[in-house]
């Protein structure tokens, strides 16, 4: 099979169990990187801030079957919404 086809179906599956997890799920893909040795990504609209509107966002990163996946975070923040 085609690598763009079982990415395409896996990318597929990886939406519905997002949506599965929670369906307000704003579900986000990253295969830009995919082949190369490393890559960067941010957050949607970095480094204003989430709307507040946003309940859930699921990150999907895509990998060969050989391949390890590692974060490394240079900002982190958690919002503090609905905090007193």
């Amino acid at each position: 099979m085609e690598i763009w086809l079982r990415l395409l179906a896996f990318s597929s599956f990886l939406l519905l169990a997002g949506r599965a997890v929670d369906p307000s799920c704003e579900c986000l893909v990253f295969s830009s990187t995919f082949g190369k040795d490393q890559g960067k990504f941010s957050s949607p609209d970095f480094p204003k801030p989430y709307p507040n509107d946003i309940n859930c966002i699921l990150y999907t990163f895509i990998a060969g079957s050989h391949e390890i996946i590692e974060l490394t975070f240079t900002d982190f923040s958690v919002g503090t919404a609905g905090k007193e």
